[in-house]
């Protein structure tokens, strides 16, 4: 299908680079997207389905800078509570692998959780909790101070940073479910 778009076909043929549908692991979520082959090195380089998407059907008017802004700092609040969905994953690992070899259900569908074959979730929303947290320290995600770097964001204010993860510790009820009940949820909140 990507192969009948002429601009696809200008890329795929620039300087012997080949592209590659895959499934990679990226924030502990398999995702599908493109990954990129140099001819000299045979890296693979992942690109993912936005950056393609940007390139081959770029916006007619640029995103207007606070959008961006907005969308660079929830990028940022994510990575900032990563480490607790991280742990929480690992617990949960911990409970399937463990000695017991305990039995969980996935929060959507009751079906039984194999290691793997999981993702966590937010039971409340991530919008919510990022939308009540903004409310409640007085801050306005469109006139952040926010730096990128890669596909990394950071806010820049420390003590900011630091009270989101406080209160998403504080906040955030996370929850098991099937890879594929996830992905047909869908994100209907941004981040």
């Amino acid at each position: 299908m990507v192969g009948k778009i002429e601009k696809w076909k200008t890329l795929h043929e620039r300087n012997g680079l080949k592209y590659k549908i895959r499934n990679k692991k990226f924030q502990g979520r398999a995702v599908r997207g493109v990954v990129m082959i140099t001819p000299r090195s045979k890296r693979e380089i992942w690109l993912g389905k936005g950056k393609i998407v940007e390139e081959l059907f770029p916006r007619t008017k640029p995103l207007p800078e606070y959008k961006q802004n907005k969308k660079e700092a929830l990028v940022a609040l994510r990575q900032i509570v990563e480490p607790q969905i991280i742990s929480y994953r690992k617990s949960v690992l911990r409970q399937l692998q463990g000695p017991m070899g305990h039995k969980i259900k996935c929060a959507m569908s009751n079906q039984l959780i194999s290691a793997g074959e999981f993702h966590i979730d937010h039971k409340y929303p991530f919008k919510n909790i990022v939308e009540e947290f903004c409310r409640d320290y007085k801050i306005d995600l469109e006139n952040i101070d926010v730096y990128c770097r890669g596909t990394k964001c950071y806010l820049k204010n420390t003590e900011i940073a630091e009270a989101f993860f406080d209160y998403h510790m504080m906040n955030a009820s996370l929850q098991v479910l099937n890879a594929t009940e996830n992905l047909k949820k869908g994100a209907k909140y941004y981040g």
